[in-house]
């Protein structure tokens, strides 16, 4: 059996970055616009990478979107779609 290459990273998920910046937001009594956490992990994850030499920091997949760049898990924990398909 073949052993998947996996690229190496820092933090467990992409949810205890976005605990972090939602924690943060919080201690500053400030409201995290979802597509606001979404831009600050894409950020995150490339400013880590430019710091510590192609390292990631959260083993996150983005997916580009209209709106910008989305980390799919956390998007989905986030985002009310409970009126989703609904006019």
């Amino acid at each position: 059996m073949m052993k998947r290459a996996t690229m190496p990273h820092d933090v467990n998920n992409a949810f205890d970055v976005a605990f972090f910046f939602a924690d943060t937001a919080l201690a500053e009594n400030e409201y995290l616009q979802p597509q606001k956490l979404q831009g600050l992990l894409f950020l995150a994850q490339a400013y880590y990478a430019v710091a510590f030499k192609g390292r990631k920091l959260m083993p996150a997949v983005f997916v580009a979107d209209e709106r910008g760049p989305l980390e799919p898990n956390v998007y989905i924990c986030v985002v009310d779609t409970s009126d989703a398909g609904e006019e």
